[in-house]
């Protein structure tokens, strides 16, 4: 993976624990790891155009997020 977006993306997964975020801020932080899962790894990952114009993005309820070190969200594997 590529180190920037590497480094990116474990900032935002940081940020998406916190929970001094507004509903707003983390439905985007949420988008954009989104955008950088795929970015990693389009192939298995869902394109960002294609998940916000079919409004497909659906962040998990916070309590429930856990991250893994690669995670990879939005398989188009799963549908």
């Amino acid at each position: 993976m590529n180190d920037t977006i590497q480094s990116e993306l474990e900032k935002v997964q940081k940020r998406l624990t916190d929970d001094a975020l507004t509903d707003k801020q983390y439905c985007e932080l949420y988008a954009v790891q989104q955008a950088l899962s795929w970015a990693h790894d389009p192939e298995s990952a869902a394109a960002p155009l294609e998940i916000v114009m079919s409004g497909k993005i659906q962040p998990p309820v916070r309590e429930e997020i856990e991250f893994m070190d690669t995670q990879v969200i939005g398989s188009t594997s799963n549908g």
